[in-house]
């Protein structure tokens, strides 16, 4: 237990992805060292932004409680529009169109997938033997060659129904073609390895 909920307002709601996003890129490992008193006390390894922006309580309080969809207009599982990622849908589509407003990619971008490690209970949960991590969460990504700025990206969940329509197009080819869709005929280069190439292409 975290103790009795607090509701939280904006500017605590930002101050804790912006610790967030820290934690996940600089002290992922050694996250509880953060609020370790024999920490605090070394120069050297105490971290004093997350600290004093947080308690440790607190930061886990909020951790627990995230949520991104109202759960009365979800659809059932047996539906045909059924989401497997309605939980988090509206904010993976909220990334994607930011990602896309404040950046422009360079003439050459690269179309690749990433696996995001996840051990847990989900539908749509890969294995790929081939990868260094075989366990997880498939993205689709199309990013910028010489930066790595991830322009566009798409969460593979099984079938896409948006590839129906097209006649004789394989799930490689049509992700290019979804992912790359804002770029066309700007006068950009598509890099990428032999699994997406094909005639359609």
């Amino acid at each position: 237990s975290y103790g009795k909920w607090k509701n939280i307002d904006v500017d605590e709601l930002k101050a804790y992805y912006a610790i967030r996003t820290f934690i996940e890129l600089f002290c992922r490992d050694r996250q509880s060292g953060i609020w370790n008193s024999t920490h605090k006390k070394h120069y050297l390894l105490r971290m004093p932004g997350p600290s004093q922006g947080f308690t440790e309580r607190r930061y886990k309080q909020i951790t627990a409680c995230p949520h991104y969809c109202d759960e009365t207009t979800a659809k059932p599982r047996d539906h045909v529009d059924y989401d497997r990622l309605y939980k988090v849908r509206s904010l993976i589509d909220t990334l994607k169109h930011l990602f896309q407003k404040y950046y422009n990619p360079g003439c050459e971008v690269s179309a690749d997938e990433c696996m995001i490690p996840f051990q847990g209970r989900w539908g749509g949960r890969q294995y790929d033997r081939s990868k260094p991590i075989q366990w997880g969460v498939k993205v689709w990504m199309v990013t910028d060659a010489k930066t790595a700025y991830n322009y566009n990206f798409d969460v593979y969940c099984g079938k896409d129904p948006d590839f129906e329509h097209l006649d004789n197009i394989g799930v490689a080819t049509g992700v290019i073609i979804k992912l790359t869709q804002n770029l066309h005929g700007k006068g950009h280069v598509v890099f990428t390895d032999r699994y997406y190439t094909s005639p359609q292409l």
